[in-house]
């Protein structure tokens, strides 16, 4: 049977709280499986994880779960690792950084994951169309504006505005701050060198061991201490690699002092010796 088309709706309006923890009672969404039931009807389940088996991961699978797991689920669920024959979870579940926002760093109001999908329209079949930050981050402020200013949720997706705060900040005002505080450190740390800026594609990562986002250069180093090169890209995304950092080809417009390098790397690499002062980009 084909369930009716659910009508978009107006986001609340949240009410700040004065701490940030990760909620010990509640459910996040790794993933949807359809499930074939006795009476041969196929039916989406979520399965679910919790904050505290989250918080228990290596830190580069815990950085890309909260990185990479964005989908919202409205129905049935069950927690991973149980049978879903013996679930009565119900409701609506979202991704880790909404659930877990201190294990995923995800406290502050204009936190922002470049992944983030965010309710854009309703198909004629009612189906939703989501888009994610990097898409919206890429177009003129122009295009932007009327998706910046629009209110209205779907089955959980929330509007562009409350997933890309920084991104929509130009129309709202509300994170501008974080081009000032969040910016890099003005040099790259003892041992390493810039050498230059590359193209990346968020399904061939170019550096494909994430390490978080909203890391300074001195950050990202210590994180990537272990491989060859490391790099920084849109939201300080800290990326580590041996090899294949320029397999995409070199790119223009690295800003790597602030935080709208885009889909690119600014990399960087160990120094053999740590005395070089070859590094023209930070003179």
């Amino acid at each position: 049977p084909t369930s009716a088309p659910v009508e978009p709706t107006s986001a609340p309006v949240e009410t700040p709280t004065p701490f940030c923890s990760d909620d010990a009672l509640g459910y996040f969404l790794m993933k949807v499986r359809k499930i074939r039931t006795d009476d041969n009807t196929r039916i989406p389940y979520g399965v679910l994880q919790t904050c505290a088996w989250l918080e228990q991961l290596p830190e580069g699978e815990k950085a890309d779960i909260c990185e990479s797991k964005v989908s919202y689920h409205q129905g049935k669920a069950y927690e991973s690792g149980t049978a879903w024959r013996d679930t009565d979870l119900e409701g609506t579940f979202g991704p880790a950084q909404k659930l877990c926002k201190d294990t995923c760093n995800s406290c502050d109001s204009c936190y922002e994951n470049s992944s983030s999908k965010w309710f854009w329209k309703v198909k004629s079949n009612g189906n939703a169309v989501k888009k994610d930050c990097d898409w919206l981050a890429d177009r003129r402020d122009t295009l932007k504006d009327g998706h910046c200013a629009s209110t209205v949720t779907f089955e959980g997706y929330q509007p562009a505005s409350v997933e890309c705060p920084v991104t929509c900040s130009y129309l709202t005002g509300d994170c501008d701050h974080i081009e000032i505080t969040g910016a890099p450190t003005p040099a790259p740390p003892a041992g390493t060198e810039y050498i230059g800026c590359f193209k990346d594609k968020k399904n061939d990562r170019a550096l494909d061991k994430f390490m978080g986002k909203k890391k300074s250069i001195d950050e990202c180093a210590t994180l990537c201490s272990d491989y060859n090169y490391f790099g920084l890209q849109k939201n300080y995304q800290c990326r580590c690699g041996n090899e294949g950092h320029d397999k995409h080809g070199p790119a223009e417009g690295c800003e790597c002092y602030g935080r709208n390098i885009g889909n690119r790397n600014c990399v960087f690499m160990k120094q053999e010796d740590s005395t070089s002062s070859s590094n023209k980009f930070w003179e």
